[in-house]
């Protein structure tokens, strides 16, 4: 996964340099995206997190290239999280892909490819936040 370097100046004028990783949650669910955002910038440092409840917005963004990790719903109503992951795949290869699903249509598992989804996170398992900011440290 790459990262953005950001050079912070203090009081004295020297630089220090700071590596952030670039952060994307998806999901239609705008109380989803505030908690995910809450415990991410709680439980990881150089992270910068950015939001998104609208999937076409966030396809924009990943195009941008400046993402390092996409935590994505997978049940949204104009596109679905696989459909996200394809455009990970071919617009910005190499970016982390964490599928964030609260879906309990077993389908979505018979469409999953384990060499793109990096982790798979059921939104209802226990500590599942707790999990994300896990698997976007072991990401980086």
């Amino acid at each position: 996964m790459s990262r953005s370097t950001m050079h912070v100046s203090g009081d004295d004028r020297s630089a220090t340099e700071v590596t952030q990783t670039r952060v994307l949650v998806v999901d239609d669910d705008p109380t989803v995206v505030d908690l995910a955002s809450q415990y991410l910038e709680h439980d990881l440092v150089d992270v910068s997190i950015t939001v998104e409840t609208d999937p076409q917005a966030a396809i924009e963004r990943i195009r941008t290239g400046a993402i390092d990790c996409v935590i994505c719903d997978y049940s949204m109503p104009t596109v679905d999280g696989l459909d996200v992951l394809d455009v990970v795949e071919r617009e910005a290869p190499g970016t982390a892909f964490v599928l964030f699903t609260g879906s309990p249509d077993e389908a979505v598992y018979d469409r999953i490819d384990d060499e793109s989804v990096d982790r798979f996170i059921r939104k209802g398992e226990a500590d599942a936040f707790g999990r994300l900011a896990t698997a976007v440290e072991e990401l980086r």
